[in-house]
């Protein structure tokens, strides 16, 4: 029979075990968000680095008004707004079809896939949307281009329509749908609407 000396004491060593434990773990927590911080700062320190030395041959005035992004000609140019407004194009065109087309797959998925459809497009969209952009790019490239080609053969290789009818956003959007298409069928079913007023509702969030 342990004696209550005994038990105190093996109290006390387990409590000094549960701290030692804890401030390990907190440790090792601290020491993996420090080095969040600390990659995040240097990868800011060498874009300042780098940056310096490229401001000391062009002015940051004609980096951010002039139209022209030609460094490799003879009369080099190193004007941003053709990337701002090649980003904010692709963007448009990606919105345009990915918004309808993410839309629809929420209603879908939400309110009117069988439940084995349900749980067969949601992994794949989990799966798709892990895919890296520029995988999308390139299938943009050399799928979606010679396909646009063939519609419109004027078109050049290299173009806004085709980077902007990549899959990502739609990806994106119809993994979102199929997070929110479990929670959506269950507020349905509590409160009771029906299928029309609820597409009309998840509709208006996306």
């Amino acid at each position: 029979m342990t004696s209550p000396t005994a038990t105190k004491a093996i109290s006390a060593s387990g409590l000094r075990y549960r701290k030692v434990r804890d401030r390990v773990i907190e440790a090792l927590l601290l020491a993996a968000g420090l080095v969040a911080v600390f990659t995040t700062l240097a990868i800011v320190a060498i874009l300042l680095y780098e940056s310096s030395a490229f401001f000391e041959h062009v002015s940051i005035v004609d980096f951010l008004t002039d139209t022209l992004w030609t460094p490799l000609f003879a009369d080099a140019h190193y004007g941003i707004m053709p990337l701002v407004a090649g980003t904010l194009t692709t963007t448009m065109v990606a919105l345009v079809v990915a918004v309808p087309l993410g839309t629809t797959i929420a209603i879908y998925l939400s309110e009117f896939a069988p439940h084995h459809v349900r749980e067969t497009v949601k992994p794949i969209l989990e799966l798709l949307g892990a895919v890296p952009t520029v995988v999308y790019g390139y299938f943009a490239l050399t799928m979606v281009t010679p396909v646009l080609q063939w519609l419109m053969p004027e078109l050049p290789g290299f173009n806004m329509l085709s980077a902007g009818l990549h899959a990502r956003r739609l990806v994106r959007d119809g993994r979102d749908a199929a997070a929110d298409c479990v929670a959506c069928s269950r507020a349905r079913r509590v409160l009771g609407t029906g299928r029309r007023i609820h597409s009309r509702d998840l509709a208006r969030r996306r």
